[in-house]
């Protein structure tokens, strides 16, 4: 039980500390909903186009309508 309350106490930690590294990250940058793939909020039109055309953002887009369908 004690190895268990000291994982529980190290988790929340570093939560905090993951919480804190968004917080804190550049505001000029922009978190895409689908991939999580961090972009510019300048970013022309063209490069995101190229950015939801990509394998990865197609890729996870599938994944969760794939999801979507069998909940």
């Amino acid at each position: 039980m004690k190895e268990v309350e000291k994982l529980k106490y190290e988790k929340q930690n570093l939560e905090q500390l993951s919480d804190k590294a968004i917080i804190s990250t550049d505001r000029s940058m922009d978190i895409c909903q689908i991939c999580g793939a961090m972009q510019s909020i300048t970013d022309t039109d063209k490069r995101q186009m190229m950015h939801l055309e990509g394998k990865l953002h197609t890729g996870y887009s599938k994944v969760r309508s794939v999801l979507k369908e069998l909940k």
